[in-house]
């Protein structure tokens, strides 16, 4: 049974840093990532595009709010803010353990995972002796764009440290198992899938003899040759780690000819594991498979969202989430269009804002 615990001297002392790094980031414009709120003349821009595409017209209210217009219909657009869902669905699809439940109700396969708060530490060992391999703490609601969250964490000092800086958002935090693989965004409307964007990781491909880390040591090489589309050079970080272990691998392991297996989630080195937001670069649409669309969609309908950006980790998105060990890791309303559009295999045409429009134009009373 859990005991509550005062918050010893040290872990208050970091908490205070934690609030005050964030605001001088705030204040001096040098946040770790590009939020959505600094976006704008990206948002007008594919707004018009799509508005132009559908025969709509755009009229800018104010900075960073537009009406579209089309015949008798109308709809307004608050960067990636639309008129969709009511606040109960936000409350709840912004609550990660109140949504992971309803999921897994549907059937759905989400993380391992336990709500807790800072004076309850000792829930957080007791998690991480039950549950093998790496760990995530973030908060449990009111944040996006990997604010607060700590990955790929190994240790229960670790874990402490983590849990401080997700507390800087709230009180309520969340300890899940760490699931390797490449992540994807599924766009959601109105229950069909409109799009999705892959966050490519690192590949090798077997040649019979090779062991994993000799396929490793020789795509750096190539790499550090550069030349056209080289890719940064990575290393044997927390993220290779995890992502072998996942898959039964070890750098010993010799992969068959032809075989081709993912050895990092992410193809970047893992430099910090605090406050890194997934950043999307490819259009994966045609690789998802029916299995994974219709849990995307049960996940939509679980929480009762009309338009939704599904958060899914997977190895193989042309398998089910039962076959692959992959799960949903997030439900996000209100998601950032910016995710589905000038991405590799992407069309010259923001498809998914045109169909956003067209809908809510549809729908409109006004």
């Amino acid at each position: 049974m859990a005991t509550n615990h005062k918050l010893g001297i040290g872990l208050r002392i970091l908490k205070i840093y934690y609030l005050l790094r964030r605001l001088f980031r705030r204040i001096t414009g040098t946040e770790k990532t590009t939020y959505v709120w600094t976006r704008t003349e990206g948002y007008k821009k594919a707004w018009q595009t799509a508005a132009d595409e559908i025969g709509a017209d755009l009229k800018e209210l104010y900075t960073g709010i537009w009406e579209v217009s089309k015949g008798n219909k109308s709809t307004r657009t608050c960067l990636h803010l639309t008129e969709f869902d009511n606040p109960v669905t936000l409350k709840i699809a912004g609550n990660k353990p109140l949504s992971y439940q309803l999921m897994a109700d549907k059937g759905v396969p989400v993380p391992a995972h336990m709500n807790f708060n800072l004076n309850e530490l000792d829930k957080v060992k007791q998690f991480m002796m039950d549950n093998t391999g790496m760990v995530v703490v973030k908060p449990s609601s009111g944040t996006s764009s990997g604010m607060g969250v700590t990955t790929h964490i190994k240790t229960i000092s670790e874990a402490r440290r983590a849990a401080v800086l997700a507390a800087s958002y709230g009180k309520e935090l969340l300890i899940e198992r760490l699931v390797p693989g490449e992540v994807y965004r599924l766009l959601f409307l109105g229950g069909e899938m409109l799009h999705a964007s892959r966050r490519n990781g690192m590949k090798i491909t077997g040649d019979g003899q090779s062991t994993v880390v000799q396929l490793f040591d020789k795509e750096n090489e190539r790499r550090g040759r550069g030349g056209e589309g080289a890719r940064q050079v990575v290393g044997k970080d927390r993220d290779y780690e995890a992502t072998l272990e996942a898959q039964n691998l070890e750098e010993r392991s010799v992969l068959a000819e032809g075989q081709t297996v993912l050895v990092k989630s992410v193809d970047a080195p893992l430099f910090d594991n605090e406050e890194i937001r997934t950043v999307y670069d490819e259009n994966a649409t045609n690789d998802i498979c029916d299995a994974i669309r219709e849990s995307s969609r049960l996940a939509c309908e679980a929480v009762h969202s009309e338009f939704t950006g599904v958060d899914i980790i997977t190895m193989d998105p042309t398998v089910s989430l039962a076959v692959s060990g992959g799960v949903i890791g997030e439900i996000n309303t209100t998601p950032g269009l910016h995710h589905h559009h000038n991405l590799r295999n992407d069309p010259e045409k923001p498809y998914a804002w045109m169909k956003t429009l067209q809908y809510l134009l549809d729908k409109s009373p006004y």
